[in-house]
């Protein structure tokens, strides 16, 4: 086994606060180990001399300010306002998107028109925004 690691801790208000790290390697299975103990992780930028928090672990749920994943995979998921491509379609919207209310719209690429599909209706637009289709409840 080999173990490196720093470890600062102080007494506060009859209470104890530590932070620090630990890099290890364990021969018998080969595995490495990096560990931080921390209320707060910050990265410090040496170009702008700003200190960010890009991430923050909160009772032990992590949270990212911004991600660009290349390529993910989602088990599960909760959408808390929408859930949109960055692609826009001709009408200037992204060319899909979900809400958190189930509501979803596709644009089209070229035309400027477009589909929404509610839980009551489905309902298909021309570049001229005038109702082509409408499936389901045709009162909505």
């Amino acid at each position: 086994k080999a173990l490196y690691s720093v470890k600062l801790q102080a007494h506060a208000n009859g209470q104890k606060y530590a932070a620090g790290w630990q890099l290890g390697f364990d021969s018998g299975t080969s595995v490495t180990t990096m560990a931080f103990q921390a209320d707060r992780f910050l990265w410090f930028n040496s170009s702008s001399g700003q200190t960010v928090a890009p991430v923050s672990i909160v009772g032990g749920q992590m949270f990212i300010n911004n991600a660009m994943i290349q390529d993910g995979s989602i088990t599960n998921a909760k959408i808390g306002n929408v859930i949109q491509s960055t692609a826009l379609g001709a009408n200037g919207e992204p060319l899909w998107k979900l809400d958190k209310g189930g509501a979803f719209t596709m644009n089209s690429a070229t035309s400027g028109g477009f589909m929404r599909q509610t839980a009551e209706a489905i309902k298909v637009y021309d570049g001229n925004l005038v109702l082509r289709v409408q499936i389901g409840n045709l009162d909505v």
